[in-house]
């Protein structure tokens, strides 16, 4: 899914400037379509499934545990900008080989 949503956003940012055929997305960019696509599909399973309402009252029911999730989406996101600039840069085979 994440491959061929970033194949998209390439083919998209090369239509949308058509004056430059180098054109690629921002890291920036490849990251936000890629989390929001992963943000509405986990959200239509979590509604499929009823865990998205259950989470949401065990949030409601221990406040404490909204620290902890921000500081994990924190760090998630600063792990992200090495991974998508990694991408951008070099391609995602380099990615694949770096983290093998």
């Amino acid at each position: 899914v994440t491959g061929g949503l970033q194949d998209r956003v390439k083919a998209s940012t090369k239509a949308l400037n058509p004056s430059d055929p180098k054109a690629k997305p921002t890291m920036h960019e490849s990251m936000f379509w890629t989390n929001a696509s992963g943000c509405l599909v986990a959200a239509a399973l979590g509604l499929a499934t009823g865990h998205l309402t259950d989470g949401f009252a065990f949030c409601s029911r221990h406040p404490e545990v909204l620290q902890a999730v921000l500081i994990y989406s924190l760090a998630s996101a600063v792990g992200q900008n090495f991974i998508y600039y990694t991408i951008t840069q070099f391609g995602p085979l380099l990615l694949s080989t770096a983290t093998a």
